[in-house]
């Protein structure tokens, strides 16, 4: 009986125990999974609704918040709510894209665009001037560029033939200014090369006063007239101009000479017995070899074309002054061998010889990135640039003279 008992109590003592243990199983199942509940919450990243006063961000925060994530973007989007006008309502907007720049661009288009607009237009709002604001959005709902420049609105003058380049020409990821400056230069008759040193100088970054831009334009067509101009020259003869303008109010570019000009910049910054001392520098041999060669003349008769490299800085200058351009600006990089500048020639059979076409070669490069004849011209598609087509062939150089 006794020992009966004691197995009873025995058996209630470890049921008791289990169940303990089970329960206390359960609550550590339980805490644990509420737990990882609570940590799963915390780890997921839930929007901060934290506009939920402004009719204008609230939407914006909803549906594509990265772009008050961003600190750039916000503050435009904050300056766009700010200064009201919308086309349509904001709550109506449907986001495309999933990077900034794409969803930026669709909520511009979406508040401001009455017509298709091109994707540089919409980078105006980094510029930071305030006066772009309503331009861009006169702009967006069908006002011309043209009328709004004429108008006094826009301080660069355009043309029509201006504005058709910006608005139907201009690549999506260039910014507003740089995209004016590039049909500015490319209007003018400059260069690819000419466009980007001009962005980058002080003018070329930043848009001006309607006097300002005005004079700035007429350095940009002197400028375009002297493809030949060593381009590392630009920046410097802007910061020259610039200086000139400042102490003469009436200073212009009319009938200004390049070389006279560079002087003007060399005695200013205090550097014209060094430019003396080089004037009759010798230059070293590129390595490339020169050409001569027969091509068909007049009748029956062959010319001799020549191409010759220039070796010396009183060379340098007679080919410029032969053909009225401004190579002599080179002379410090051909005497640092960045570049050589080569002279070509063409004899016909009872004419003396006759200079035709100065090039210019960037030697680590090996490529030809200028031809230019008289008075700046462009080189012709025919014989001259089969000649330099064969002399390149046989120097293993490239043609990489730049067009837009």
């Amino acid at each position: 009986m006794r020992r009966a008992a004691r197995d009873d109590k025995r058996e209630k003592m470890d049921a008791q125990r289990a169940f303990r243990a089970q329960s206390a199983r359960q609550r550590a199942i339980e805490v644990a999974s509420n737990e990882d509940t609570i940590q799963g919450v915390l780890a997921k990243k839930l929007p901060l609704l934290a506009f939920p006063e402004d009719p204008f961000l609230y939407p914006i925060e909803k549906k594509a918040p990265k772009l008050l994530e961003h600190p750039t973007y916000r503050r435009i989007i904050e300056r766009m709510g700010a200064t009201g006008g919308h086309l349509r309502p904001i709550n109506d907007w449907t986001p495309r894209g999933k990077g900034c720049e794409t969803l930026y661009r669709s909520l511009c288009e979406h508040i401001w665009a009455k017509y298709p607009m091109p994707a540089f237009i919409w980078s105006a709002f980094f510029d930071k001037l305030e006066w772009l604001d309503p331009l861009v959005k006169d702009i967006a709902r069908g006002s011309s560029l043209f009328t709004l420049s004429k108008e006094g609105k826009f301080p660069l003058p355009m043309t029509r033939a201006m504005v058709h380049e910006l608005m139907t020409s201009t690549p999506g990821d260039i910014p507003f200014t740089k995209a004016v400056r590039r049909v500015q230069v490319k209007t003018a008759g400059g260069t690819p090369r000419f466009f980007q040193v001009w962005a980058g100088t002080r003018p070329g970054q930043v848009l001006g006063t309607k006097a300002e831009e005005t004079f700035w334009a007429s350095v940009v067509e002197w400028f375009s007239k002297q493809p030949m101009l060593d381009p590392t020259q630009v920046a410097p003869l802007v910061d020259f101009i610039g200086y000139r303008r400042n102490h003469e109010r009436d200073f212009s570019m009319k009938g200004r000479s390049p070389m006279a000009l560079i002087r003007g910049m060399q005695e200013w910054h205090g550097d014209l017995a060094k430019v003396k001392a080089t004037n009759g520098a010798a230059y070293e041999r590129s390595g490339f070899r020169g050409l001569e060669m027969e091509c068909s003349g007049e009748g029956n008769t062959k010319d001799i074309w020549r191409i010759q490299e220039i070796l010396s800085a009183k060379e340098l200058i007679a080919e410029g002054r032969d053909l009225h351009h401004c190579v002599a600006s080179y002379s410090w990089r051909v005497e640092a061998k960045q570049v050589s500048i080569w002279s070509m020639t063409c004899k016909p059979t009872w004419e003396s010889e006759k200079k035709m076409v100065t090039i210019e070669v960037t030697n680590g490069p090996r490529a030809i990135i200028q031809a230019r004849g008289r008075f700046n011209r462009a080189i012709e598609a025919g014989v001259e640039f089969k000649v330099m087509q064969r002399w390149a062939q046989d120097n293993g150089l490239s043609i990489s003279i730049g067009r837009w």
